[in-house]
């Protein structure tokens, strides 16, 4: 930015020296300006309200926060590093208590995951059991309702038959089955016993007469050319 010098600048505006200095002289009495100045000059005081979105306000905020923040940085200086100290103590301490336990429970660790693996199957063979056996209880309803409607054409089938001759014949016949077959099982034990004692009556007499029983047999030879 440039500026020009007065009496330029009173050129350029075309506006002659005795008019200028005209416009600039006061009329007013000097002492009722003072006293006016006076009366007035309690108004005139320019009051700073704290307005939070003033920037000088902010500003002012943030310098004093930034001064009370080193000032306490600076007090807990000390404090903090003996905290980190304590802290990396503490880390130290649980790495090697880590090592420890993965030493100390390794085997179990194993047998767990084993477990684990196990477990996983038996579920995966549950699952299997199930669907299966939801399709048998499927299958056996269906036949269970099969069945009750075999029963209900049974009983419906068996009401309607009221004629029970046959049945009473049948009985009839094989009650004398029974009969004729206890009757043949006494005749055959008296044909045994016959038998029996047929064949101990010859023993004897070939023993009491054994050349006659061998000439008995040759005339049975002889009979027989």
């Amino acid at each position: 930015m440039h500026y020009m010098p007065c009496s330029n600048r009173k050129a350029s505006m075309g506006v002659k020296h005795e008019d200028f200095d005209s416009t600039i002289r006061s009329t007013i009495d000097p002492v009722q300006w003072k006293n006016e100045l006076e009366r007035v000059s309690s108004r005139l005081i320019v009051h700073h309200t704290q307005n939070e979105d003033d920037w000088r306000c902010r500003l002012d905020q943030n310098i004093s926060d930034l001064r009370s923040l080193g000032d306490q940085f600076s007090k807990m200086e000390h404090q903090i590093s003996q905290i980190g100290k304590l802290i990396l103590d503490d880390l130290q301490q649980i790495d090697s208590k880590e090592v420890q336990l993965h030493q100390k429970f390794n085997c179990e660790v194993n047998e767990y995951e084993v477990a684990k693996t196990r477990l996983m199957s038996l579920e995966k063979s549950i699952d299997t059991h199930t669907s299966k056996t939801a399709i048998l209880s499927e299958k056996l309803g269906k036949l269970s309702a099969d069945v009750d409607a075999v029963k209900k054409e049974i009983d419906k089938k068996g009401s309607s038959i009221t004629d029970t001759s046959p049945v009473v014949e049948i009985r009839a016949a094989l009650q004398l089955l029974k009969e004729e077959n206890k009757e043949l099982d006494v005749r055959l034990g008296i044909l045994d016993y016959e038998v029996t004692k047929a064949m101990m009556h010859d023993a004897k007499r070939e023993e009491k007469h054994p050349l006659q029983g061998m000439h008995s047999d040759d005339d049975d030879s002889s009979l027989d050319e």
